[in-house]
């Protein structure tokens, strides 16, 4: 039985301590002894996602899994891009979304300093 990962990998090899290899560093807490080990043998247990409904086996790990590669992607743009701000969805800035709802003030806005919350200066 494979193991279903409740840390995704994609998220855990962001923590490689060699970039050619998936490896991280771990601790036991039960024995003390940090060791350094695959992204695949930690943040896992057999069966996490399995589930007994009704006399039926279920598992969400495929769903997740489908959720994971999306993410996945949206991460590596996020990390080659070293940004998490300014666009949203229709792809204007989100100082410029923040302006175009009156009476809505956009976090990332705030955030970046392009707008000011009511009653302060940006």
């Amino acid at each position: 039985m494979a193991v279903d990962h409740y840390v995704p990998q994609f998220l855990l090899k962001n923590f490689s301590v060699d970039p050619n290899k998936p490896q991280v560093w771990a601790y036991d807490k039960s024995t003390g002894r940090s060791f350094r080990t695959n992204v695949r043998n930690i943040a896992a247990e057999k069966g996490f996602y399995k589930l007994e409904v009704g006399g039926r086996t279920l598992s969400l790990e495929e769903g997740l899994s489908t959720l994971e590669d999306k993410t996945a992607a949206i991460m590596q743009r996020i990390i080659g891009a070293r940004s998490i701000g300014g666009r949203t969805r229709s792809g204007t800035s989100s100082a410029t979304a923040a302006r175009s709802r009156p009476g809505r003030l956009d976090w990332a806005a705030t955030l970046d300093g392009t707008v000011a919350p009511k009653g302060r200066a940006p």
